[in-house]
């Protein structure tokens, strides 16, 4: 419709349409220059991403998600590496009653992928884990764990490192049950019981995205139920948080004036090399969705 060629950085865009299997490359005047075509019952589930090889790496799910064990918005099913040919070269999945890929996923600089899942927790374990049952709808829980996959020589890939947000959690609610404590003096754990309402019920998080950063061996994620992005040291995954920010209230240390983030969406380092040069180099952008401000909510 209008190109400015002040405006635009040398390359191509890489754009996968959420209702529809196909990724495609275009140039700055609009033009299909590439495309990785899917099977016609194939969706986005939901990012996809090229490879300094120029590979593709995507996720994708079946169109049909009625019988699904766990769904919401986001869902996927499959992280796939694809040649510039679109010969498939290794696939990962994950979609059954313990947990589910969903929206997003980062590929490392050895070229491993660290990806988003669901995972189921019973409403026992929930309760078990100090988590107010009356906060409980369907009899579960959905939380989150990051996995990395290395793709291993059979066109598959294994799963060679995890963190679960289960194994870092806290509570104040219930002294009797596990993660017993005071949320404001350990920022660096997860209150089973903040979060507000997601698409369904039982998705207590619903991280939106995830990025790495390798000079730092650290991970970025979006966790919009709690209006927050995090950062997780890789090297030392026990420590729980290392930073986070957007929404004190989430761990006892600020009130619903202080929020700056409002269900956000797209939490990434700006490190990329066409940022070089840029005054925001090195810093974090994200997508602010629902801002109250004056006239709000806007993005």
């Amino acid at each position: 419709i209008i190109f400015e060629p002040s405006l635009y950085s040398e390359g191509y865009t890489l754009v996968y349409p959420h209702n529809q299997p196909h990724a495609r490359l275009i140039d700055a005047c609009g033009e299909v220059v590439h495309m990785w075509a899917n099977d016609s019952l194939r969706r986005p589930g939901n990012s996809a991403y090229l490879t300094p090889m120029g590979n593709l790496i995507w996720a994708h799910r079946p169109a049909a998600f009625v019988d699904d064990a766990i769904w919401a918005g986001g869902g996927g099913a499959v992280i796939e590496a694809r040649s510039w040919d679109n010969e498939v070269l290794w696939n990962y999945m994950l979609n059954d009653s313990t947990g589910r890929l969903h929206h997003d996923f980062a590929i490392t600089q050895s070229g491993s992928v660290l990806a988003i899942a669901w995972e189921r927790i019973d409403s026992l374990e929930a309760v078990d884990a100090g988590r107010d049952p009356a906060l409980l709808e369907g009899g579960e829980l959905w939380s989150e764990r990051i996995i990395e996959l290395q793709p291993n020589e059979t066109g598959g890939a294994d799963v060679v490192w995890e963190w679960r947000v289960w194994d870092h959690l806290i509570q104040d609610f219930d002294s009797t049950k596990m993660n017993y404590g005071v949320v404001s003096e350990a920022p660096e754990r997860i209150n089973v019981n903040f979060g507000t309402p997601s698409s369904e019920a039982p998705d207590w998080l619903h991280m939106n995205s995830i990025d790495y950063h390798g000079g730092l061996n650290q991970i970025l994620v979006s966790v919009p139920t709690f209006d927050e992005i995090w950062i997780i040291d890789k090297g030392s995954p026990e420590n729980g948080l290392i930073w986070r920010w957007g929404n004190p209230e989430a761990y006892g240390q600020g009130v619903s004036g202080d929020q700056q983030l409002h269900y956000q969406h797209a939490a990434t380092w700006l490190d990329a090399p066409y940022h070089q040069g840029s005054p925001d180099f090195g810093k974090i952008g994200v997508f602010n969705n629902r801002n109250p401000g004056t006239a709000g909510p806007y993005s």
